[in-house]
């Protein structure tokens, strides 16, 4: 099985890593691709009323080192679940303009059977006005979807 494990380093994404190894715990043949999205930042115009250049190349390089970071401890979590089982697993920092769309992207180019996401859990009007990516990944996926939402204590 081939499991495309989105993560932006959250509690929501740890938890999304767990039911990716929960699914993967005892069976053969896996292949675990985690992906964290560094999203592109924009350009607001020229100097001296815009953003210049330097700031958006910092600003980047901040975000593909924070997206590395993530990837990397999501690799290390997986790796310590299955010491002794053969998942075979890669990390992708890949930069686009919407985490969403990114990761359908990427789902289809390695021909993904499963997505894993977490849910931050927003409700209609924060997702109204935020956006959500776990919204796009579900409603534009080339495969099946699992989102996951951190287990609340009651």
């Amino acid at each position: 099985m081939k499991i495309l494990l989105a993560t932006d380093g959250s509690d929501f994404s740890r938890a999304a890593i767990d039911a990716a190894c929960e699914i993967l715990a005892g069976s053969k043949n896996n292949f675990i691709e985690i992906i964290s999205v560094s999203e592109e930042v924009a350009d607001t115009g020229t100097e001296p009323f815009g953003v210049s250049a330097d700031y958006i190349r910092e600003m980047d390089r901040i975000g593909r080192q924070k997206a590395a970071e993530i990837a990397t401890a999501a690799e290390e979590m997986i790796r310590r679940r299955f010491v002794d089982s053969p998942v075979i697993l890669t990390t992708k920092i890949v930069k686009g303009t919407s985490a969403g769309r990114t990761i359908v992207e990427e789902a289809q180019n390695w021909q993904a059977d499963l997505i894993v996401v977490g849910s931050h859990g927003h409700g209609f009007w924060k997702r109204a006005f935020l956006g959500s990516t776990s919204d796009k990944v579900i409603h534009n996926a080339p495969c099946s979807v699992l989102v996951v939402r951190e287990k609340v204590n009651v």
